[in-house]
């Protein structure tokens, strides 16, 4: 049975390094808030819960997540304990074909809720994995976390909840603004990473040679049926759709504004899938997607030394601190995940990848994202909390 104190290791990985983050760390970097920036009245509100367990949820909800499915369901053992679990009818089978990707948002809502709970005098105690590591055919029936709230005096704190809100995954091209080494080591120390190596990849050629094989990733999902159908499947093709589902991928969430967003709306009406896997759909889609990631000026690797379900909800939960981090420095990231999936049209360029990347068994690249400055990004919508509550 795996059992991790998530909380208590956080505090003795401070005690330990020396390292305390404060609000002055953020001043420091010259992070004032985006004047843009506004209430995320898209996601759940934690501030309209009194339940502790339901509040818990409410924070978990910002948290980033493959295709934005939001693969998560509760039970409520009491108002101050709840079970988690993976929600099987939200996979991604297709380009997840083992919940890799979504056991690591699952890792990314128990450390945002984590820190939440803290921030409101709740000392939070998770139990990765209660029942032990599970089979791909358990997934939903076995728990992935036992989750107990008790209040706190000294539950501490945490400074990166104060960037839940503007956390934002942005898929838009970036200014040439390149991290500096000082900036990405203060995120790094803010992060408090206890999972996973985390690597800056900043040189001009080494950047290229990446998003080379990224890129290619990208084409290979596109130009297979079943990934590019998963993409389909959940795809919400105009506004009202988009606000009426609150989940899934769209137009904004990928940068089209104006007429452009209004002529491929009208394209894509219906999301037949004639039209969506026609060659010349997916021609414009890999045009789009190259001209953005060629953009890029860095790249940020989560390397774990295995790759286990406990390694991946461990990588979630340093992968989301480190997004809070960059949001809290004026940075935004977007995950890469194509080249990492573990489907057979992709073996030979993950393979690839993980040779340049100089990474073998047993360790993983979890996740790969771009860093760097840009345009505030489209804001994406979560469901209510009673979606998420088992029956």
């Amino acid at each position: 049975m795996v059992k991790n104190k998530i909380n208590l290791r956080r505090r003795e990985f401070m005690l330990q390094t020396g390292i305390m983050v404060s609000a002055s760390f953020f001043a420091s970097m010259g992070c004032a808030e985006n004047p843009e920036t506004k209430p995320d009245t898209r996601k759940p509100d934690p501030e309209d819960f009194s339940v502790p367990a339901l509040k818990a949820i409410a924070y978990g909800m910002s948290a980033p997540n493959p295709h934005n499915t939001q693969a998560w369901k509760f039970k409520l053992v009491s108002d101050q304990e709840l079970l988690f679990y993976i929600d099987a009818e939200r996979l991604l089978p297709a380009t997840d074909p083992f919940t890799r990707q979504i056991h690591i948002g699952c890792g990314c809502f128990l450390e945002v809720m984590r820190a939440g709970m803290a921030s409101n005098g709740y000392a939070v105690a998770i139990d990765l994995l209660p029942e032990g590591e599970y089979s791909l055919e358990e997934t939903g029936r076995k728990p992935v976390a036992r989750i107990k709230l008790d209040p706190s005096a000294n539950a501490g704190k945490d400074e990166l909840i104060q960037f839940f809100q503007q956390r934002r995954t942005n898929r838009l091209a970036y200014f040439e603004d390149k991290i500096t080494e000082t900036d990405f080591q203060s995120i790094l120390s803010a992060t408090m990473p206890q999972y996973t190596a985390i690597r800056l990849i900043s040189a001009d050629k080494a950047v290229a040679e990446h998003l080379e094989i990224h890129y290619q990733g990208m084409a290979v999902e596109s130009r297979t049926y079943a990934t590019y159908e998963e993409s389909r499947i959940w795809f919400r093709e105009n506004d009202e759709r988009i606000a009426a589902e609150r989940d899934g991928i769209n137009l904004p969430g990928g940068g089209a504004t104006g007429i452009g967003k209004w002529v491929a709306e009208r394209m894509l009406k219906g999301l037949d899938p004639g039209d969506w896997h026609k060659p010349s759909t997916i021609g414009q889609h890999l045009s789009g997607y190259e001209k953005k990631i060629k953009s890029t000026p860095a790249l940020v690797q989560f390397i774990t030394p295995t790759n286990t379900p406990t390694a991946w909800l461990q990588a979630g939960m340093d992968y989301v601190r480190f997004q809070l981090a960059a949001a809290g420095a004026g940075y935004f990231l977007h995950p890469l995940s194509q080249v990492l999936q573990e489907y057979s049209e992709m073996d030979t360029l993950r393979n690839q990848y993980e040779v340049l990347s100089g990474v073998s068994d047993p360790e993983k690249i979890q996740m790969v994202v771009r860093i760097g400055k840009a345009k505030l990004p489209f804001e994406s919508y979560r469901r209510d909390v009673d979606r998420v509550l088992a029956g």
